[in-house]
């Protein structure tokens, strides 16, 4: 059943009740919030459980998926007046993966449907959605974002280093 103000994103909605069914049938997720622009070129839906909210923006075909708070806002973007309020799933993962290095640029000319890009977000978020709504839950660990706030300064030292002109 589409949410109102929502039927021009029902595909996008029912391709992420697919491919995150755990998040609803596992982690208690329920659908709160959805609304599109241009025609359904973008889409914004959210899910909320006890612990947490993730939303999906579908800008023109492309899905991104981000974790935030409860008292974080259903809205486009990803901060309020400068303070970040959503984070990126991939980052979240890079982090609990302890991936380093440069990131991994997608190869050109590949075409990646919007139901692929959610199969494999979905997939990759999976094992490791647990310790990300952890996170997340009102009762969150201190230290944990103490090491994701030390990564992510390293990863953005390392970033600049790569993109310095020599």
């Amino acid at each position: 059943m589409p949410m109102h103000g929502c039927d021009k994103c029902d595909e996008f909605v029912a391709a992420m009740r697919q491919h995150y069914a755990y998040l609803f049938d596992n982690y208690g997720f329920r659908l709160e919030h959805c609304e599109e622009g241009k025609q359904g070129e973008y889409c914004l839906v959210g899910l909320e459980s006890a612990q947490a909210r993730i939303k999906f923006e579908l800008e023109q075909g492309t899905p991104v998926a981000y974790l935030g708070t409860l008292e974080s806002p259903m809205q486009w973007g990803d901060e309020v007046d400068g303070v970040t309020v959503w984070y990126v799933v991939n980052a979240l993962l890079n982090f609990v993966e302890q991936k380093s290095g440069p990131p991994v640029t997608p190869k050109t000319g590949v075409y990646r449907s919007t139901d692929d890009l959610l199969a494999a977000g979905a997939a990759r978020l999976r094992p490791r959605v647990a310790e990300l709504l952890a996170a997340f839950a009102p009762n969150r660990p201190d230290d944990w974002w103490q090491k994701f706030d030390a990564y992510q300064a390293e990863r953005l030292r390392q970033l600049r280093q790569t993109s310095r002109p020599r």
